[in-house]
Parts: C-alpha cells; sequence; structure tokens
C-alpha cells in the first residue's frame, strides 16, 4: 500500500541500545486523521528503512509503502481501543518497507 497526501512522522525512535526503531505516521484524508504505526513491530538495525529513517525527522512529510495485517473480526488490524476511535481516528499497526521525503 503506497499513500501519499499529507502524511507526517509524527513519531521517530529507537529503543536503548539503538538495534530496533519505531515509527509513526498521521495522515489526513477527508478530514480523518488515520495513524500509521509499528507498536509491536520493530525495524531492525542495519535494514533498509532503518537506514532510510536516519535521514528523517518528526515532523516531516513522507510518502511511504507498507503491508498492513489481517485481522479476522475487522478485516485490517487496527488498534483503537473504542469503536468510535476505530471510525473517528483509525491506528493501524503496519510494517513500513520503503518511505521518503515528499
Amino acid at each position: 500500500m503506497e499513500l501519499g497526501r499529507k502524511n507526517k512522522i509524527t513519531d521517530i525512535r529507537t529503543d536503548q541500545g539503538g538495534d530496533n526503531a519505531f515509527l509513526s505516521i498521521t495522515s489526513i484524508k477527508h478530514g480523518i486523521k488515520v495513524h500509521y504505526r509499528t507498536k509491536g513491530i520493530t525495524i531492525k538495525k542495519g535494514s533498509k528503512i532503518y537506514r532510510i529513517l536516519g535521514d528523517l525527522s518528526e515532523g516531516d512529510i513522507v510518502l511511504f509503502s507498507c503491508l498492513l495485517f489481517p485481522s479476522p473480526d475487522r478485516g485490517i488490524l487496527e488498534d483503537s481501543l473504542t469503536e468510535k476511535g476505530s471510525l473517528r481516528e483509525p491506528e493501524f499497526i503496519v510494517s513500513f518497507f520503503n518511505i521518503r521525503k515528499k
């Protein structure tokens, strides 16, 4: 899946040893905020995406490609705590495989 409008990095960090990176991107589509993040899915040091993240910062506008995970009850793995949240501001758990500044 490739997305490309108003995608902003909202969180980019590594664990204490720098072995794993974590990333969150927020998109605005049709007035709805959609969050994509790596909750529970790490970006390993030395991987292509980890190296790309070294040139990015929170607030950067980006284009990205990611893998969405299936969910038996919702179709796509979505992590909002409430049904209302899943409709108004969904949070998708994804695996990023490409990202670049817009």
